[in-house]
């Protein structure tokens, strides 16, 4: 759970500081808050916060692909209408 958790907290926090705004300092204390869970061994806050972080970090990859698909969708727009005006 630990090694999934670390991967979608790392794919979360990229997400939150490039497109949601945040800084260093607030992406470091939910770290924190997690890796205080962990510490503890708080089973029970552990489950909730690596529930917490598959949903935040899937949501974040299926935003990234909708803009990655959108700005693919953009760019071959754009190779068209240039070989329509050339």
């Amino acid at each position: 759970m630990i090694e999934q958790m670390r991967a979608d907290f790392l794919t979360l926090a990229a997400w939150l500081k490039a497109s949601e705004g945040w800084s260093e300092a607030e992406v470091e204390e939910m770290r924190a808050a997690v890796q205080e869970a962990v510490e503890r061994g708080d089973e029970a806050l552990m489950a909730c916060w690596a529930a917490w972080l598959a949903e935040r970090s899937a949501q974040a990859k299926a935003l990234r692909e909708r803009v990655i698909a959108f700005e693919k969708n953009v760019h071959a727009q754009t190779e068209q209408k240039k070989r329509e005006f050339a």
